[in-house]
């Protein structure tokens, strides 16, 4: 069994983030709180922060013989930020939770990891929330030569819930969400 976590927290007395205005502006830059513009005001601040935060993460070998390993993995994060006068940092990442399945062998190897973001409503201003949303991720490989030609034959899958994510610290996550289902057969080769 592998264990690491951490605890931590961080005070910056002059932390630099862009902030958004809540005003829209047009391609002339006239900008104006409630316009119908297509581009969102940024105005860069100096301010003191706290950040504070945990992460954890742990894998477990269920079976370990020549054949190979398999693993179970679980992992966690968390993370909070606040300016000094109270409200919240932009653009922070919502909490992770997920748990996996992992077999490494000399010509199979592949495995899982299902993942939950979690909702991100501690927004920083004039930013909109984001949903939570579960994800899958899978890849299967297969070394036909063994680990001495390097040479691995891979499938890799990412999404493979296909739900609609959106990624909290984006700036244009109300606009573009993060790609769907997606599977790639890849060949890797190294000398």
């Amino acid at each position: 069994m592998h264990f690491e976590s951490a605890l931590w927290g961080a005070k910056f007395d002059d932390f630099i983030f862009g902030n958004l205005t809540g005003r829209r502006c047009d391609d002339d830059g006239l900008c104006a709180v409630g316009a119908d513009a297509g581009l969102k005001e940024l105005v860069y601040q100096q301010e003191g922060a706290k950040f504070w935060g945990a992460e954890t993460k742990a894998t477990f070998d269920v079976v370990q013989n020549a054949s190979g390993t398999l693993r179970v993995l679980g992992l966690a994060d968390y993370v909070r930020a606040k300016l000094d006068d109270g409200e919240n940092v932009p653009r922070i990442s919502p909490y992770h939770v997920g748990v996996g399945l992992n077999w490494d062998g000399a010509a199979l190897g592949g495995g899982f990891l299902l993942k939950y973001s979690g909702r991100q409503d501690d927004v920083g201003f004039a930013e909109s929330e984001t949903a939570g949303f579960v994800s899958l991720d899978a890849d299967a490989s297969w070394r036909p030569f063994g680990n001495a030609a390097n040479i691995e034959f891979a499938l890799v899958g990412r999404n493979l819930t296909d739900t609609t994510q959106r990624n909290a610290v984006a700036l244009n996550k109300d606009d573009v969400i993060m790609p769907g289902r997606e599977v790639r057969f890849m060949v890797r080769a190294s000398l």
